[in-house]
């Protein structure tokens, strides 16, 4: 899965409720992409904004993490003790 491309980039989605850490995360990885390729990713609050989207969340505290759990698109075997 390129993270960059010359048609496409990807997008950092990150859910609005969840730790304000997970946000600083997301930019901070921005910036190191930029610093490598020059290109600059988008970060949004919503699923469905790119064609290569990487999630970044907390299980029980992104809106968006719990989305993609709820819907059976997220394994967290063994990331919750189940």
């Amino acid at each position: 899965m390129p993270i960059v491309g010359p048609d496409r980039n990807a997008v950092i989605v990150v859910g609005s409720n969840d730790d304000e850490v997970v946000a600083t995360v997301a930019r901070c990885v921005v910036e190191d992409i930029k610093a490598v390729t020059g290109k600059t990713l988008a970060v949004t609050d919503k699923l469905g904004t790119g064609t290569v989207p990487i999630v970044a969340g907390t299980l029980g505290q992104s809106d968006v993490m719990d989305a993609l759990v709820g819907a059976g698109k997220v394994d967290t075997t063994g990331l919750t003790g189940v």
